[in-house]
């Protein structure tokens, strides 16, 4: 899969605009996830056991946890994105896999993880959004085209639902927009020639 630059992923999996996932690398959870599973697949009935015990101290611990694996982290930075970026070439179709079977089955706790992060990182979602955008223009412009041509009457209808939901929201913005461009509608003023004066 081909690496896009700028990559503008607010982890918003449910909504994701693309046909295939552009967010190429494991996030700690991911990796600790994934890893996780890979453990369980080949440990003894004993192994399992003492992994349960490890599962339960780490959900009464979560917060000494948490700040133990950001220490770690901050501490091996380099070392922990070289492990991550290593294991996802190495089991990329897994992971892919991995994440949409966790997706399906944590549907609403995913969707609220997601929410929480766009909410918390605002401005460096909109920002990423913005570099790619700029970076990606033709192509998105590209993609959107080749979409509403297949979905035409979807789009329309998505359009109107919305307008119905959001009619008084709607007006407010088209008014804000008109006021803001009033003088681009007015066209040439005071100041510039006119046809009859461009033939003298």
């Amino acid at each position: 899969m081909k690496k896009r630059a700028g990559v503008p992923c607010d982890k918003d999996c449910f909504h994701c605009k693309f046909s295939d996932c552009i967010y190429d690398r494991l996030d700690a959870e991911d990796y600790a996830q994934s890893s996780e599973r890979d453990k369980d697949m080949s440990r003894s009935p004993a192994q399992k056991k003492v992994a349960a015990q490890q599962r339960a101290y780490r959900e009464k611990n979560r917060e000494k946890v948490a700040a133990q694996k950001r220490a770690y982290y901050a501490a091996n930075r380099e070392k922990v994105a070289a492990q991550q970026r290593a294991y996802y070439a190495a089991n990329r179709e897994k992971v892919a896999a991995q994440k949409r079977a966790y997706y399906a089955a944590n549907r609403e706790k995913v969707a609220a993880q997601q929410r929480a992060y766009r909410e918390k990182n605002r401005e460096k979602v909109a920002a990423q959004k913005r570099a790619y955008y700029a970076a990606n223009r033709e192509q998105l412009a590209a993609q959107q085209r080749a979409y509403y041509a297949a979905n035409r009457e979807k789009v329309a209808a998505q359009k109107r639902a919305y307008y119905a939901a959001n009619r008084e929201k709607v007006a407010a913005q088209q008014r804000a927009y008109r006021e803001a461009n009033k003088d681009k509608r007015r066209g040439p003023r005071n100041g510039t020639n006119n046809g009859a004066d461009s033939r003298k």
